[in-house]
């Protein structure tokens, strides 16, 4: 795995410079059994900023600026920690009841007390944060159950 990630990083060193693109941009990639493929270029802010910021400490939004400016990093951010996102949806229509706040920062996107949502839609995001892959998952599994006794309720 390291073999790839070091491959996948160079691809997307590579592509961003060709791309033209200024400032912060992703690049999805797939892993299939012909090897590695990059399928998109989305010249944005990605969904993924906030892991990001949350393993490197690095501010994004000021690198994006600095870019703009011509300033880029000497080095590619290194990751000093480990970190999961997951996406919890509303297995039925309901409304906030609670009053999430207290669960950051191990969540996000957090609803105000009273926002009706619908089945099948997104209701927040939660983290689990580790010094490797299996801590963080611990952690985002914890978070997700403590996000879920609460919806239980709703």
């Amino acid at each position: 795995m390291p073999e790839e990630r070091e491959h996948i990083l160079t691809l997307a060193e590579d592509i961003a410079a060709k791309s033209g693109c200024v400032g912060s941009l992703g690049i999805d990639f797939m892993l299939t059994a012909d090897g590695i493929r990059s399928i998109e270029i989305n010249p944005r802010f990605q969904a993924t900023l906030d892991i990001v910021e949350m393993t490197t400490g690095t501010n994004i939004f000021e690198l994006h600026c600095n870019a703009a400016r011509g300033i880029l990093p000497a080095a590619r951010p290194v990751p000093n920690m480990t970190a999961a996102r997951s996406i919890i949806f509303a297995d039925h229509d309901c409304v906030v009841q609670d009053d999430l706040k207290s669960l950051h920062p191990d969540i996000a996107d957090i609803p105000w007390p009273g926002t009706e949502i619908e089945e099948g839609s997104a209701v927040l995001s939660a983290y689990g944060r580790g010094v490797d892959e299996g801590e963080a998952l611990d952690a985002l599994d914890k978070t997700i159950t403590r996000v879920l006794r609460y919806m239980s309720r709703w």
